[in-house]
């Protein structure tokens, strides 16, 4: 779940699809229903370099990559699933992520 840091939210939720599946401030009660009744227990945070801090809580980095092609393969996503990270990517470069619909403290 992602409580905290609170950085983290500008992340995106993908399922194993690849596809942005809820919310990212969501309530975390709300989010663990989600992944583990509507996506099979495989949803996955997606963060960058600049996005990233360590968790207070520990964790493990799931997979890494320097590309998405990289990052979904490791992640064993259907081959062509990371259009919505480059999505996500073309938006957040251009300064507009008002299709996210979250907070706007969670931006960027």
């Amino acid at each position: 779940m992602v409580t905290e840091p609170w950085g983290l939210k500008r992340g995106v939720f993908v399922n194993a699809r690849g596809q942005r599946c809820i919310q990212e401030d969501a309530y975390m009660g709300h989010l663990g229903e989600q992944a583990l009744f509507h996506q099979d227990g495989r949803v996955w945070l997606i963060v960058d370099d600049e996005i990233y801090e360590p968790p207070s809580f520990g964790g493990a980095i799931t997979a890494a990559g320097d590309t998405f092609e990289e990052l979904e393969a490791e992640l064993g996503m259907p081959q062509g699933a990371q259009c919505v990270l480059r999505e996500k990517a073309t938006i957040r470069a251009r300064g507009d992520d008002s299709g996210n619909a979250r907070a706007a403290d969670h931006e960027a």
